[in-house]
């Protein structure tokens, strides 16, 4: 496989975008933006949210609509640590094992769609076999929101890639990422959240199915496809998981 061909993660892009990337990394980075037209203009995406986010870290201060409108629906606006430079996110993501603290800004779940909507098959396609970091991301959940996501790994009707800790404000949020029998990308997302229970409720974000309900101070979602009834028949199978 050429580096032409090659499919980087976001934590890749993310290294290179704050000048964290090895030598290596970057040569391969740089030689795949030479034939690749979409790679430049994702980075150009990502790099623009993270300057956008610089100046409005404080999650009270993010609006919703003008940080959507800063890169153009239907791209998406990354949650993770691309954010912030890297050494930052991390000591962000550590204070939030620490103290997680719930969102109260409504716009979650669009945010999470926005994001969702950069993913095509590729991004989850290559994903290694071993799910050693995924496994470790999940024993974290446990320990920052108090609930055991395991079971979400062996959702029957798509197949499990990899779990990420992202960060919605000063909450962590967990991203389980999936691939259907066609290759269309879906996303679990559990984060805290301030309100009442409540059960699932579809919606469609960024021309994305959504499937969301509360329970016990923590909301989830599931995101992905185009079409909510398939959405929220995942929501409940999870819910049986969970």
């Amino acid at each position: 496989m050429t580096d032409s061909d090659r499919a980087f993660t976001d934590e890749e892009l993310g290294a290179y975008i704050d000048g964290e990337a090895d030598a290596d990394l970057r040569a391969a980075i740089e030689a795949a933006r030479l034939s690749d037209p979409a790679l430049d203009a994702r980075l150009a995406q990502l790099e623009g949210v993270g300057n956008a986010l610089r100046g409005a870290y404080d999650f009270d201060a993010l609006d919703p609509p003008a940080y959507i409108a800063a890169t153009q629906a239907p791209t998406a606006l990354p949650l993770r640590r691309l954010a912030v430079p890297v050494g930052l996110a991390a000591a962000f993501v550590l204070g939030m094992f620490v103290s997680p603290q719930p969102v109260t800004k409504p716009g979650w779940i669009d945010q999470v769609a926005s994001y969702q909507a950069l993913y095509v098959t590729q991004t989850l396609a290559q994903t290694p076999a071993d799910n050693t970091q995924s496994i470790a991301t999940l024993a974290g959940a446990t320990q920052s929101l108090g609930v055991d996501l395991s079971p979400a790994t062996t959702l029957a009707e798509l197949d499990f890639k990899r779990a990420q800790m992202l960060g919605i404000g000063e909450s962590p949020l967990v991203q389980m990422a999936y691939l259907d029998d066609a290759g269309v990308p879906f996303a679990f997302c559990i984060t805290r959240v301030d309100g009442a229970d409540r059960g699932v409720a579809t919606s469609t974000s960024h021309a994305l199915a959504t499937a969301s309900w509360v329970r016990d101070g923590i909301g989830y979602v599931i995101v992905g496809g185009d079409d909510e009834a398939r959405a929220q028949q995942l929501a409940e199978s999870l819910q049986t998981l969970l």
